[in-house]
């Protein structure tokens, strides 16, 4: 189905704006129509219309498109037609391919649709009904605009209202459906076997939901509903609807299916629900079995640390853990009968498996723990009896093994190694006999200790027997340790004076002789490394001998300190101390020699170094070129010192380590008595080769430093050239931008000073860098560098003088702008100057201006607001005076500027439009104050001198009991003056109504204006609430006062109207009395006059034209009997008794009269007819000829009740209406609120409220208090009931107008999913239809405002008496809608760059199409929004950025309403009522 529903736009659809007939063109494409019709149609409504009748077209059809027939035939115009083109060509292209427009009657409609037609993206044509009917079958055109399709608009309507209620509940149905399924597939899983039981109970309910509902029903409506569509009351089957049967079928059938899919998923939930029953049956079994093995488990965890004190506990807790343990196999059958349930339910299909299975593990793992922790008791048991037993064994063999640990030092003194030896294996023996029994012992302990860690617990008394156990077995190994120390005490003394003798024999016969015969230190650096590299080998094998010394001595040192009597230590004394003497003078030989070898090493590498310095030195200072650039040149002399300072460092070190290794060689000779006198001399010779390379070098050094000076002072110079340079172009620069910029004017006092200082300091730095190229010319003469050279080859005397004329050059270009410059900033300080004298004035005006604003306020009454009318006249006075001397000096400048022409023109013309601008403000300002407090004395006047006593009076007058005016007539009057006097009466009650109506509005408007100037002024917000709230409370009391006297007034108005009728028909009775007395008596008189004699035939003919005149007046009477019924049936209380009074006179007088003239005919005719002749003239019977029978008489009444009928519906769908309001606003509204005060919806949602609601509040209070008593009132008298809208205009404006623009533009947050959800809830609260949703019951205020102007057609229709009120409720009503649609305009239009004041406030918009004089026949115009506000006029072009999202922006400047004329010479501002600057021109 669409988006819109025909309950949505029913007001709409059943005002046949558009219809779909049905019908075909020859291309199958459907036809849509839009009948002629006189009153316009909303462009809303006409969009949603097509927008409905498009979707619900058959999609064969609408797949080729639509074909429109637009009828312009009648009282349609190009302005009713031009919207549903507008509406068209919005939506999408492709589904309108065609447009025919019936040709108009009138030549000026034909005129402007021809010309649009090329302005759309469809094609139109403008066509005949006759050639309309050779395009498309006339059959298949619709009877309402010519054709023979026999179309019925209001059945089509009723069936698809019917079809969608049905559509929508079979939709409300499925989704109950769908929440049932929802509930089973989304229940929570039961935890535990009360909750089972509770979720089996429930799906049984769910159940009975499911075959509660009606499907048989639903089928029923549907075939009735196909059959109706299938079966049309005009035979002829709508396609369109027939289209809907398959559709409709296939929601039957889906929701047969959805039903059985439900029940079978009811059907599986419910095994689930069992499977699931039965799992917490088994978990329950499975705690209970868990709960007993974990006491199994406490009860082996207390006691599993327990092993006694010996052998014999053991064995006891042994036999009480056996019997435990049978205990607990006894129990390992209910454990296995409920873990193979557990694998029962496993295997079954379905259900929740994993619940299960956590429960079967946890049983089996509590079961394992239990086994673990007996078999870890069982293991501590048996390792406490291993332990027990080993470590027994131990301290039994302990106290011989005490007596003798080991062998005996004294049995093998003084015996030979090879005994020592043996003695010392066969100690080793014995330890390794007593580690054995120990280890077995240690080992079991162990195994105890660590199965009591592994259980988590542990034994005192085990581990202190294991303590025991080691303390004794250390206390013997101390013992067997120190035998076996003394033993290898007395083999170590032996072996120390073999070891000594080696180290004495290696010295003698090979160190000593090697430092004897290597006494060269070498003549270069290779020879000098190979000496140091062999030595460094040497040093290495003499290393092994230090190493065995160290050995030696630290055998010494033991012996000594065990104080062993076993060795001879006095003899290992002397040994050792022989021996230290001779390593130590070794040692210092070896030193010394690799001391030497170092030197000479480090010596020899720095000479080569040094003399390739020297050489490398000499062949770079040999270059005589400079760099160009300062840091090169900075680099290089940095480059120099640094080298100089290192030559000499280097230098010094060098000779420094030559002077070193010839004083160390001189100190070796005397202490190792070695000669080096060949080494001395050699050292010497380098030495002085050394000197003579430096002197050489020290001699470049002075040239080379005048070189690098000079060079630094020549880069110094060219970039000081280039800076100079650089600097005249960027103050050239500069200067033009000064001179460009915007900020010229202001800173040109400031910047002139500067500009001086610049001229003279650029002179000052040219001069400087003239002087410094004479000087380096002079330079170079002075120490013959005139041929110096930079990089590239180029002599530095050349450069110079290119640089001094490039230089030169610059200077004169610059220096010359630089006049220029000055000359431009002196004009700008004239500018400047002058625009400050334009700001003392301009000073002055806002000085001025704030004086006004501080005049006054915003009058209270009448008199304040004629006082501060007074004060500003005179401010208006005072001004004039105060700026007209300052105005006349600043022209007289300006004048003056002008003739010089050293400035722009504009600039100084731009000031005097800001000073004229400035004073068209302050007497904008004016004219605002002097509006506003015209509107308050007018609005205060009119309230409190005119229209309040006016009314007072009138409702003092008005409340005076009823009576009867007529009585005011004198008793002699006749009845003409009667009746000219009550006619009289009532002309005057009109003119009264009219004159305080009038004096309403007048006063409404005047209050209006008011509060529009004050919401325009510039005070206070709290302040201009003030105001505003007591100018709405004035109009408030004028509402209620109009209404209560209108009420009076049509009471008066029927006491008159019933005195009117009272007095005519007194005098119609007078009128037939007297013809009947007169006329009628003396006529025949005349025929009775002739007797019995014989008529002729002219006499004849003479008395039946006299019976003629008789039946008329008859008539008359007949006339005159219904219309005073009727009166008295009207409720005439105070003339019911006269107007019974005239019948009973009038008949009775017609009765003796007509009895008469039947006389009368039977003496003149003969014969005995009179029973003929008195029915003839009765008044019971009516004659054919009468001109006011029966029938005419019903045709009134039915006009009387067709009046009441649209009345009746009007209160009726009122009262429907305000029920819907009070149903939104106290239940969506307060549950809105209440989540909002308890925090049960989101911040974001909070937010909402204003964009969901909007002011739906104070429209059902409007109605429910005021409006719907006011139609109450004039429910008989329908004629009057424009007054309940003509009354209340201004607030039936504000409060749909704020509304429906609200719901327009805030209407996308109901379709939000949290929006959607709350609102959902809070009807499924409630029980509320799915008609009454948030979202229907909203959209009522937009419908209601349209329904209006349907219900005011219908009265306007019916009326047939004054129709003037109905007519301007009619304008109030439609204007409303075309109100909002503005408002909905106006917010799209972009006023980013505009001033919202500077307009005015907003008063309307509409289309207009732009036509080029060139353009203006090829039916091609521009279209524009035109936006009118009070001050101004804006044209805006539409850009439409989807269907729904279109902005509209401004092109060019706003129009003026008001005018201003802008002199050529010279202005003056003229007093006025429009405060209007006029120039002089």
């Amino acid at each position: 189905m669409s988006a819109i529903k025909a309950e949505d736009i029913v007001h709409v659809l059943r005002d046949g704006v558009a219809v779909l007939p049905g019908g075909r063109c020859r291309t199958g494409q459907a036809i849509v129509v839009f009948p002629s019709r006189e009153q316009p149609v909303n462009p809303d409504h006409l969009r949603n219309v097509l927008l409905y009748l498009f979707t619900v077209t058959a999609d064969s059809s609408r797949e080729k498109g639509f074909l429109v027939i637009i009828d312009m035939r009648g009282k349609q115009t190009w302005t009713n037609v031009r919207p549903i083109l507008k509406a068209l060509n919005s939506i999408e292209t492709s589904l309108v391919t065609q447009v025919f427009i019936i040709k108009p009657e009138k030549f000026w409609e034909k005129q402007k649709a021809q010309m649009s037609i090329g302005t759309w993206k469809f094609e139109v044509e403008m066509v005949s009904f006759d050639s309309l009917s050779k395009l498309v079958e006339i059959s298949q055109l619709p009877k309402m605009i010519g054709g023979t399709h026999p179309y019925d608009h209001d059945d089509w309507l009723e069936i698809r209202l019917e079809l969608e209620k049905w559509i929508w509940n079979i939709t409300e149905v499925m989704g109950c459906l769908e929440n049932v399924r929802k509930e089973m597939v989304e229940c929570e899983q039961p935890v535990d076997v009360k909750t089972a039981e509770i979720a089996v109970k429930k799906h049984a309910n769910a159940k009975r939901t499911i075959f509660t509902i009606p499907v048989e029903t639903i089928e029923n409506d549907a075939s009735r509903i196909c059959d109706r569509i299938s079966n049309p009351r005009n035979g002829l089957v709508n396609p369109d609807l027939l289209s809907a049967l398959p559709h409709v079928n296939n929601l039957v059938d889906s929701l047969r299916l959805r039903k059985g899919d439900v029940f079978k998923l009811w059907d599986s939930r419910r095994g689930e629900l069992e499977k699931l029953y039965q799992q917490k049956l088994f978990e329950q079994d499975a705690d209970r079995m868990i709960d007993m093995v974990r006491s199994y488990c406490n009860q082996v965890v207390r006691s599993i640390g327990d092993i006694g004190t010996c052998e014999n506990d053991v064995d006891r807790l042994q036999n009480d853990f056996e019997q435990f343990k049978t205990s607990v196999q006894a129990s390992e059958v209910t454990v296995s009968q409920v873990i193979k349930l557990a694998q029962i339910l496993l295997s079954s299909p379905g259900g929740t498996h994993q619940s299960i299975e956590i429960a079967a593990v946890r049983l089996q793992d509590e079961w394992h723990l239990l086994q673990d922790l007996m078999n870890r008791r069982r293991i501590i048991l048996l390792n406490a009896r291993s332990f027990f037993n080993s470590s027994q064994k131990y301290f039994v063999e302990l106290p011989e093994w005490t007596a003798k640990p080991g062998v005996n030092p004294s049995d093998v003194m003084l015996k030979s190694s090879d005994l020592l030896e043996d003695a010392i294996k066969r100690h080793e023996l014995f330890w390794a006999r007593v580690e054995e029994i120990y280890a077995q012992a240690f080992d079991d302990g162990s195994k105890v200790t660590k199965a009591l860690k592994e259980a988590e617990t542990e034994d005192n008394l085990a581990r202190e027997q294991l303590n025991r156990l080691t303390r004794a077995h250390k206390q013997l190994h101390d013992k067997w340790k120190d035998r076996k120390v003394l033993l290898h005490h007395m083999l170590a003394m032996i072996a120390f004076e073999t070891d000594v003798k080696l180290v004495v024999d290696w010295l003698d016969q090979h160190g000593e002789p090697y430092l004897k015969k290597n006494i060269n230190i070498g003549e270069n650096v290779a020879q000098a490394r190979t000496f140091q590299r062999n030595h460094h080998n040497f040093q290495k094998v003499a290393a092994n001998t230090y190493d065995n010394v160290k050995k030696l001595d630290q055998v010494y040192q033991n012996v000594t300190e065990s104080g062993s009597k076993m060795c001879d230590v006095e003899k290992m004394r002397n040994l050792m101390s022989d021996l230290r003497m001779r390593i130590n003078r070794f040692t210092n030989r070896v030193d010394t020699r690799g001391s030497l070898l170092k030197l000479s090493v480090l010596f020899h590498t720095h000479y080569v170094e040094l003399t390739n310095w020297f050489g490398e030195m000499i062949r770079k200072y040999e270059d005589k070129t400079i760099d160009l650039s300062v840091e090169d040149c900075e680099k290089s002399k940095e480059r120099w010192v640094l080298e100089s300072d290192e030559t000499a460092q280097a230098y010094a070190v060098t000779i420094g380590e030559g002077k070193t290794l010839i004083q160390e060689m001189q100190k070796a000779e005397h202490s190792c008595d070695i000669d080096y006198t060949i080494s001395i001399a050699h050292i010497h010779k380098l030495i002085s080769d050394i000197d003579e390379r430096n002197a050489t070098l020290s001699n470049e050094w002075a040239p080379r430093r005048v070189l690098l000076q000079i060079g630094l002072k020549f880069a110094m110079f060219a970039r000081n050239n280039r800076d100079i340079l650089q600097q005249i172009r960027s103050w050239e620069e500069d200067m033009r931008e000064i001179v460009e910029s915007e900020t010229f004017f202001d800173k040109a006092d400031s910047v002139l000073p500067y500009h001086k200082d610049n001229q003279s300091q650029v002179r000052v730095a040219i001069a400087n860098i003239r002087k410094t190229a004479k000087e380096l010319t002079q330079a170079l003469h002075s120490h013959a560098l005139s041929e110096l050279c930079v990089r590239d080859g180029t002599r530095v005397v050349e450069l110079i003088k290119e640089n001094i004329r490039v230089l030169d050059q610059s200077e004169r270009e610059v220096m010359k702008y630089a006049d220029e410059t000055s000359q431009r900033i002196q004009a700008a300080c004239d500018v400047v100057a002058f625009r400050h004298f334009s700001d003392e004035i301009l000073s002055m005006i806002d000085r001025e201006e704030r004086h006004l604003a501080s005049l006054g306020g915003i009058p209270h009454n009448c008199r304040e607001a004629e006082s501060f009318q007074d004060v500003l006249n005179d401010f208006q006075g005072k001004i004039e005076k105060r700026l007209k001397e300052p105005y006349n000096a600043f022209v007289k400048r300006w004048r003056e500027l002008m003739v010089e022409q050293r400035v722009e023109r504009d600039v100084i013309v731009g000031y005097n439009e800001e000073i004229l601008s400035k004073w068209r403000r302050l007497t904008a300002l004016c004219e605002e104050r002097n509006k506003l407090l015209k509107a308050g004395v007018a609005c205060y006047k009119t309230y409190e001198e005119a229209v309040v006593p006016i009314l007072q009076q009138l409702g003092k007058e008005y409340s005076q009991p009823h009576k009867d005016w007529c009585a005011q007539c004198s008793s002699t009057s006749s009845c003409q003056e009667k009746v000219a006097f009550i006619t009289d009466l009532i002309s005057k009650h009109m003119q009264l109504k009219e004159r305080f109506i009038k004096g309403c509005i007048y006063a409404q408007k005047n209050g209006d204006f008011f509060l529009r100037y004050i919401q325009r002024t510039n005070v206070r917000q709290t302040e201009r609430r003030k105001h505003e709230e007591r100018i709405a409370r004035i109009k408030s009391d004028i509402r209620d006062r109009q209404s209560n006297i209108l009420e009076l007034w049509v009471n008066k108005r029927a006491q008159l109207d019933r005195c009117h009728s009272y007095v005519l028909l007194d005098a119609t009775s007078q009128q037939l009395i007297g013809w009947l007395t007169g006329e009628g008596d003396i006529k025949l008189k005349e025929y009775e006059k002739k007797g019995k004699s014989r008529m002729d035939s002219s006499c004849d003919n003479e008395f039946g034209q006299f019976k003629l005149q008789v039946k008329e007046e008859k008539t008359k009477i007949q006339a005159f009997l219904i219309m005073a019924a009727k009166d008295k049936e009207g409720g005439l209380n105070q003339h019911a008794d006269d107007i019974d009074i005239c019948i009973k006179e009038v008949k009775n007088q017609f009765e003796k009269f007509s009895k008469r003239v039947a006389e009368c005919e039977v003496v003149l005719r003969g014969g005995d007819n009179a029973g003929q002749q008195k029915d003839e003239f009765s008044l019971d019977r009516h004659s054919d000829t009468s001109i006011f029978d029966e029938k005419i008489v019903n045709v009134r009444r039915e006009q009387n009740q067709k009046m009441l009928e649209p009345m009746r519906e009007l209160i009726k769908s009122e009262r429907d209406y305000i029920e819907d309001l009070e149903r939104c606003v106290k239940i969506y509204v307060k549950d809105f609120d209440e989540s909002v005060r308890n925090n049960l919806i989101s911040a974001s949602l909070k937010q909402l409220r204003s964009d969901i609601f909007g002011n739906i509040e104070k429209i059902y209070e409007f109605h429910h208090d005021k409006l719907l008593n006011e139609l109450i009132k004039y429910e008989m008298q329908p004629e009057a009931v424009g007054a309940s809208f003509t009354v209340w205009i201004d607030l039936l404006n504000e409060l749909y107008t704020e509304y429906c623009v609200n719901k327009e533009q805030k209407n996308y947050v109901l379709g939000t999913p949290e929006v959607m959800e709350f609102f959902n809830g809070v009807r499924e609260k409630h029980s509320l239809e799915i008609n009454n949703d948030v979202g229907s019951l909203l959209i009522k205020p937009v419908q209601r405002i349209t329904r209006y102007r349907l219900l005011m057609e219908q009265l306007l229709k019916s009326c047939t008496g004054n129709a003037d009120e109905l007519r301007e409720a009619y304008e109030v009503v439609i204007s409303v809608p075309r109100r909002v649609n503005d408002i909905i305009h106006y917010n799209c239009l972009d006023m980013k760059d505009f001033n919202v004041d500077e307009l005015g406030p907003f008063v309307l918009q509409d289309m207009l199409t732009v036509w080029e004089p060139r353009a203006y026949f090829k039916g091609r115009g521009k279209e524009r929004q035109v936006f009118l506000f009070e001050l101004s006029i804006v044209f805006a072009k539409r850009l439409e950025i989807s269907p729904k999202n279109v902005r509209y922006v401004i092109k060019g400047k706003p129009l003026s309403v008001g005018f201003y004329v802008v002199g050529k010479k010279t202005g003056k501002f003229l007093g006025s009522d429009e405060n209007i600057y006029r120039g002089d021109t």
